[in-house]
């Protein structure tokens, strides 16, 4: 009763972070058809650059937020993370020009490296062996 609940939260909040976490990287590109191109004067290049400074701030944060998820800190580190990743995606809302749409996607790559760690983390403290990898098949499936 108590892995079945368990399963419930744990693996539902884990794919749907990965569900979400993929759209946002995956609207680049319906951003820059539908709002940049127009709004912001974007061109094919800078949308390219989109990605390449997500996948930069990503690269740059994934070993110290990573070590700070192997902590006894995992629940307000996950939380923070996760706050600060809102509140950066609704800092979109206002953009005024193109540097600030970099340094927000920069920011955002940052705030999502430590996702997939944390989960796998997590699950690893809360199943057996024999458990992980039905769960870890679902979870690398969902991404």
């Amino acid at each position: 009763m108590l892995m079945q609940r368990l399963d419930v939260y744990v693996m539902s909040w884990a794919t749907f972070g990965c569900f979400f976490r993929l759209l946002d990287s995956g609207k680049i590109t319906n951003t820059y058809v539908s709002w940049t191109k127009e709004g912001l004067n974007f061109d094919g290049n800078q949308c390219n650059l989109l990605t390449t400074f997500s996948h930069v701030g990503t690269w740059s944060a994934i070993s110290r937020l990573n070590f700070s998820l192997l902590g006894s800190a995992l629940q307000s580190t996950s939380l923070t993370v996760k706050l600060l990743l809102v509140i950066s995606t609704f800092c979109f809302e206002g953009v005024p020009n193109v540097k600030t749409v970099f340094a927000l996607r920069f920011i955002l790559g940052m705030l999502e490296s430590p996702f997939a760690v944390g989960v796998l983390t997590l699950m690893g403290s809360w199943y057996t062996p024999r458990e992980l990898f039905k769960r870890f098949a679902i979870f690398y499936s969902a991404s």
